[in-house]
């Protein structure tokens, strides 16, 4: 199947791009091993999303 047929066209509401993480809470980074270091941004690109 094409991505490109399921995929919903969204347009962010300020700026060019669209996030593609989502924020760690502190409480998340406090207490689980196998969060990324260095933390990504939220733009940082995921293999998902390329």
């Amino acid at each position: 199947m094409n991505e490109i047929g399921v995929r919903v066209p969204v347009q962010p509401n300020m700026g060019s791009e669209l996030p593609q993480r989502f924020l760690y809470p502190q409480s998340e980074i406090d207490r689980n091993t196998s969060v990324p270091n260095p933390i990504p941004g939220l733009f940082t690109p995921t293999d998902i999303n390329q």
